[in-house]
């Protein structure tokens, strides 16, 4: 039996989230032994994961927590670093993996050993150095999921990923942009498919749905998680162009959720 953990982001129902599940539901249960650990877990995305792959909520403290705690227990000097690191990272925009990895100290590591870890996120997420710092396994992958000629990488991305053994690009077109942002690591990236659930896709082309579409109005649906890379504001933005347009005699839904849904909501009103 094989023994495999993904450390995943599970924070809203998006592509990434479900191209996981898709994976986790063709894992033959027989020959492998499969764990899923996750900083924040979405209700409904979990729920989605078969039963019998176990589930670990990792605690997270927040950087102002750790910092109390850091002084209080008199490492001054770690305290400092850290929030150096964090401002440093808060004026230049991004998030760099120097530290991330300082964050890692306060968390325990994952228990038992692995074959392998992967870690299915962001490039730039906390959940890829969790993975290199916390969990032991004999193999480590990270997930690409997106174009990174168009993704902000940290500067520091080549020096720290270098601990993993292999890149999973999810196209040909994805492992080209890998290629050109990170020309050091080209050795270890290779193509995986995201897995494609036929049956459920069919389920769903069988069920019914509530008929969004009336006479005489121009009806647009957009799917996707309300996050930045999906440009949920930009949309408001052309809606509000085409009324002024005089295109009135329109409805635009969008059916997704993400951490932008409040700025959302307000931009429309």
């Amino acid at each position: 039996m094989k023994n495999i953990i993904f450390i995943a982001q599970l924070k809203g129902i998006g592509g990434v989230e479900k191209s996981l599940i898709n994976l986790l539901k063709t894992i033959p249960q027989s020959e492998v032994t499969v764990t899923v650990a996750f900083f924040e877990g979405n209700k409904h995305i979990r729920e989605e994961i078969p039963q019998n792959i176990k589930q670990i909520k990792i605690e997270r403290v927040n950087n102002k927590s750790y910092l109390v705690r850091l002084l209080k227990s008199g490492h001054f000097l770690q305290a400092c670093k850290l929030g150096i690191n964090c401002l440093i990272d808060r004026f230049a925009g991004t998030v760099s993996y120097k530290t991330m990895f300082s964050k890692t100290e306060r968390y325990e590591n994952i228990d038992g050993n692995y074959d392998c870890a992967i870690s299915w996120a962001m490039p730039d997420a906390f959940e890829n150095v969790f993975t290199l710092e916390k969990v032991k396994a004999d193999k480590k992958i990270m997930l690409i999921h997106m174009d990174l000629n168009h993704y902000r990488m940290p500067k520091d991305s080549t020096h720290h990923l270098k601990g993993f053994d292999y890149f999973y690009c999810v196209s040909k077109a994805c492992k080209r942009a890998f290629v050109n942002r990170l020309p050091e690591l080209s050795d270890k990236a290779t193509v995986f498919y995201n897995v494609i659930n036929k049956e459920s896709i069919v389920n769903l082309y069988k069920s019914e749905v509530s008929n969004i579409r009336r006479k005489n109005r121009f009806t647009i649906v957009s799917c996707g998680r309300l996050a930045k890379e999906k440009r949920p504001l930009q949309g408001v933005e052309i809606c509000k162009e085409l009324v002024k347009r005089g295109y009135s005699n329109i409805c635009w839904y969008w059916i997704g959720d993400g951490v932008l849904r409040q700025q959302v909501l307000e931009k429309i009103k």
